[in-house]
């Protein structure tokens, strides 16, 4: 009974060194895959600049990529941040606003790892330190979104309440340069049934925004 406590550290230190090894061991293979390669990120708040795994739903999301099961869209918020999706192609409306939402909580976590970090204020910080502009295809938003964004937290947001007054709409994309937000609907995404390639032509590099919805008297 009492060499138990002493064991306790060391499974643990196994454990630790098992995982260690798993990981080397998956970032070699990665590295070495051509279509998979590029999902190795250094992220700027990391001190030791070790690589980090890309997630399992970014490694399926590259390979339906390049298989031709799904399609990649731009997501423009308010703010001038514009984000990647990556849709199947046969997802309806209601898939996109769960894609839209796992983007979008994802992206405002991230603000918030770089926020408790102990990184370099976003006034003093370069372009390479910024979570902002990081490889996974974010685009750097101004300064002022930078800063208001630090204070976003994704655990106040209500989908309900923001499917209640917003739907997503298809855009002309030349309504997206930066600081830009006049742009042309092309049409809007409200029917959550309906599928997004069949019924409303929305195929690879289109860009969706939120839009008011329209009350129905």
């Amino acid at each position: 009974m009492t060499d138990k406590p002493a064991d306790a550290p060391t499974a643990v230190t196994v454990c630790q060194t098992t995982c260690d090894t798993v990981d080397e061991r998956l970032i070699r293979l990665i590295k070495n895959e051509r279509f998979l390669c590029d999902l190795l990120q250094t992220y700027p708040y990391s001190n030791n600049g070790e690589l980090h795994l890309p997630s399992v739903e970014q490694v399926q999301n590259v390979l339906d990529l390049h298989f031709g099961k799904a399609m990649q869209l731009t997501l423009l918020r308010g703010d001038d941040v514009k984000l990647p999706l990556v849709v199947p192609i046969t997802a309806r409306v209601v898939d996109l606003r769960r894609i839209v939402q796992r983007k979008v909580t994802s992206y405002l976590k991230e603000i918030h790892e770089y926020r408790s970090s102990g990184s370099p204020h976003p006034d003093t910080s370069t372009k390479e330190q910024l979570l902002l502009s990081n490889p996974q295809g974010y685009t750097e938003p101004s300064h002022e979104t930078q800063l208001s964004l630090l204070f976003t937290s994704p655990e106040f947001i209500s989908w309900r309440s923001v499917w209640k007054t917003k739907v997503l709409a298809l855009i002309a994309p030349q309504g997206c340069e930066a600081g830009r937000m006049k742009f042309s609907i092309l049409c809007k995404l409200d029917e959550i049934n309906k599928r997004l390639l069949e019924d409303y032509n929305v195929r690879s590099g289109a860009v969706i925004t939120f839009v008011n919805r329209l009350r129905r008297k």
